[in-house]
């Protein structure tokens, strides 16, 4: 059995606001979200713990995945700006057939 005394537990209180994540998709200002259809909503994940990300500190990240994946498709918020950038092309490799004597065995 696995307990925890609750009696000597003595952590100091924080307001830090949590990381919220939608889709991967950073949201700094949780009011943002307030009128996003839960419907479209598969898993919710939390994790507890304390986070600083830059100079500031965040209690918990609070992690949503959508079913399709694509929030970031219809996220606009202010002060934004889409950047499009190219993908690095994979350099291919050929096969080259050769023909000389020693492969017409």
């Amino acid at each position: 059995r696995i307990g925890q005394d609750f009696k000597s537990y003595d952590e100091e209180y924080n307001d830090f606001p949590a990381i919220v994540l939608i889709d991967g998709v950073f949201i700094p200002h949780h009011e943002q979200i307030r009128s996003y259809d839960a419907r479209n909503i598969e898993k919710i994940s939390l994790t507890r713990d304390q986070f600083r990300l830059g100079q500031k500190e965040y209690q918990g990240i609070l992690s949503v995945e959508t079913f399709e994946g694509d929030f970031l498709e219809n996220y606009n918020p202010k002060n934004s700006l889409v950047v499009p950038f190219e993908q690095p092309v994979p350099k291919k490799n050929y096969f080259v057939q050769s023909y000389t004597p020693e492969n017409n065995s």
